[in-house]
């Protein structure tokens, strides 16, 4: 789904009328209701994830470089955890949630946020990717619980993956081990969504007029 060919193909979809938004919708739960349909007795449904699967969602550097690694696996949840609606609202931390499952690195599990009996965690593995997100599992950050995240950087000293076009972390002359946090999913976080740093109205910078 790239921004340059918006037209999908919803051949599944009968009702025209729909919105586009709607027929991405109808288009994406059925394909998440056919795993779930056909998943063998006892395991969880999973579905393979073309790569650019996501572009059309993806909007800042990081999701771009993060999106061009190979994907490692394909997509396992507890059935009835995964929502097609979810993942069309294009919220950031469902979408950086499945980048990081999708690209990242097995862990040990983090305790109960990646138990799948839990529908609002809805992946089978606990898999983070290092340096990036706080380095959290992507069940974590599918919750938007990052910094909660008992696997992340900062309890594991994880390294940041070497992932093309981006900017390296920390400058030459940072501190030795010094810890960078990511700001994401806030203004200031690219460069079409800046922090508005104009001086407010009444300011010493921007005083009213009394004339």
């Amino acid at each position: 789904m790239s921004r340059q060919n918006q037209q999908l193909d919803f051949a599944r979809v009968s009702r025209a009328s729909l919105s586009m938004r709607d027929q991405m919708i109808a288009y994406l739960q059925n394909i998440i209701d056919q795993a779930e349909a056909q998943a063998p007795y006892g395991q969880n449904p999973s579905l393979w994830m073309p790569p650019q699967a996501l572009d059309f969602w993806c909007n800042n550097k990081v999701q771009r470089a993060v999106q061009a690694l190979p994907v490692q696996r394909r997509i396992s949840w507890a059935p009835g955890s995964l929502r097609a609606d979810q993942i069309v609202s294009g919220r950031q931390s469902y979408i950086n949630a499945l980048l990081i499952y999708t690209r990242g690195l097995v862990s040990a599990p983090c305790g109960m946020r990646c138990h799948t009996v839990h529908s609002n965690r809805p992946f089978s593995q606990c898999v983070r990717l290092p340096g990036y997100w706080d380095g959290c599992c992507a069940n974590c950050k599918w919750c938007d619980w990052a910094s909660y995240c008992p696997v992340r950087d900062a309890v594991n000293s994880g390294a940041r993956q070497d992932l093309p076009g981006v900017q390296a972390q920390i400058e030459e002359n940072a501190a030795p081990n010094a810890r960078v946090i990511a700001i994401e999913d806030a203004p200031g976080d690219t460069e079409e969504d800046p922090i508005d740093l104009d001086p407010e109205d009444g300011s010493q910078e921007n005083p009213y007029e009394l004339d």
